[in-house]
C-alpha cells in the first residue's frame, strides 16, 4: 500500500487509488477554487523527497507553464521505484485558456521522462476514433450552432464507433486525441 498524490483536483479519486494500490491520497491545485487538499503548483511542490509512491498526474502537462521543471520537481517527491500516472491531449482543441501551452507527442513524453522507465505509453484514440472525437466534442463549444451540428453527429459517431475503432487498426498510428503513460522512478534519478 502507499500514498499517492493527484495534481489537479478532480476526478473519481477512489477508483485510482484502488486501481494502484494506494491507501491514502493528497490532491493538490494552483486553483483554490478547484478545492484542493492544498494549494499548490507542480513546479514548486512543497514536500519532502521521496513521499509518494504514485503521482497522478492527468490532463495536467499541457498547463504548465514548464514540464521539464515539472518532471523535475516530480523526480524529487517520488519514491524509487515509485510512479508517474499521466494522460496527455495531444490533437485535442484548446481548454481551458489561456492556460493551455503545451502538446506532446510520444516522443516528446519519452524526452520529458529521460530518467524513467517506461511501463506503459500508449495513444488513446486510432485516426478515425480521433476525427470522431473531436467532432463530438463540438457539442461543448460556446456558440449555439455549433454545438447543434455536435448534437446531430454524436448518434451517428456512437453507431459507428465499433466500424471506426476496427478500421482504425489498420490506417497509420500518427494520430490521436492523446497518451496515457505510466513512468517509473529508477534508482539513478534524482
Amino acid at each position: 500500500m502507499g500514498h499517492a498524490l493527484f495534481v489537479g483536483s478532480g476526478g473519481d479519486l477512489e477508483t485510482f487509488c484502488r486501481e494502484f494500490n494506494t491507501e491514502t491520497f493528497l490532491t493538490i491545485d494552483n486553483d483554490p477554487g478547484r478545492d484542493p487538499d492544498r494549494v499548490m503548483d507542480l513546479m514548486d511542490l512543497k514536500f519532502p523527497p521521496a513521499s509518494f509512491d504514485t503521482v497522478f498526474l492527468l490532463e495536467v502537462l499541457e498547463h504548465v507553464r514548464n514540464p521539464f521543471q515539472a518532471v523535475s520537481e516530480l523526480e524529487m517527491v517520488v519514491k524509487t521505484g515509485g510512479q508517474v500516472v499521466m494522460s496527455s491531449p495531444f490533437i485535442l482543441g484548446i481548454h481551458d485558456a489561456p492556460n493551455d501551452f503545451f502538446r506532446f507527442t510520444e516522443h516528446g513524453l519519452k524526452i520529458l521522462f529521460s530518467d524513467w522507465d517506461v511501463a506503459l505509453l500508449r495513444p488513446r484514440t486510432g485516426y478515425l476514433l480521433s476525427v470522431s472525437v473531436l467532432l463530438s466534442r463540438l457539442m461543448v463549444e460556446k456558440r449555439k450552432h455549433v454545438q447543434v451540428i455536435g448534437l446531430a453527429l454524436t448518434p451517428l459517431i456512437f453507431l459507428l464507433s465499433p466500424v471506426l475503432r476496427f478500421v482504425d487498426r489498420y490506417l497509420p498510428a500518427t494520430i490521436t486525441t492523446g497518451y496515457v503513460a505510466i513512468f517509473q522512478k529508477r534508482a539513478n534519478t534524482g
